[in-house]
């Protein structure tokens, strides 16, 4: 864009295409190299200011219950319904469980909450009849592709 704009204004008079040129790849060069480092900060300070909000507990340990209408996930001063409807996906990786409410939220189990992998697979097998969720049979999770790389 920065680049284009010269050949745009190159008909403005009193001042050569070739300043026009010069001014916008300073700013292109600008743009490329600050920009990042202005969404990097922007986005640190944005989760910051998250995790100092009252009420926002959404880190830190939790007990998980499975209850006739939902994942009911309690913390210290929360607590949140999760319906079985709302279950896209159910995965686990290195001994955790990651239960996918969207494409970016998922409840994840830790592989220490499980006593054993039986006890771990039981639980999957309760969680995925209480959601009727049916995996993919040649579905690879994405963990998966990353240890493959």
């Amino acid at each position: 864009m920065f680049l284009l704009l010269p050949f745009v204004l190159r008909n403005v008079p009193d001042i050569p295409f070739a300043y026009w040129m010069v001014l916008f790849g300073i700013a292109a060069v600008a743009w490329f190299f600050l920009l990042p480092v202005f969404i990097k900060k922007s986005t640190i300070r944005q989760i910051k200011k998250m995790l100092k909000e009252k009420g926002n507990n959404f880190l830190g340990d939790k007990v998980l219950e499975l209850m006739p209408n939902g994942i009911m996930t309690k913390g210290v001063d929360d607590e949140t319904m999760t319906s079985y409807s709302a279950v896209e996906d159910i995965t686990q990786y290195k001994g955790g469980v990651y239960i996918y409410t969207s494409s970016i939220s998922a409840i994840m189990v830790s592989p220490s909450a499980f006593e054993s992998g039986q006890h771990r697979e039981d639980f999957i097998n309760e969680l995925r009849a209480r959601t009727q969720f049916k995996p993919k049979a040649a579905k690879q999770s994405i963990y998966d592709k990353l240890d493959n790389l």
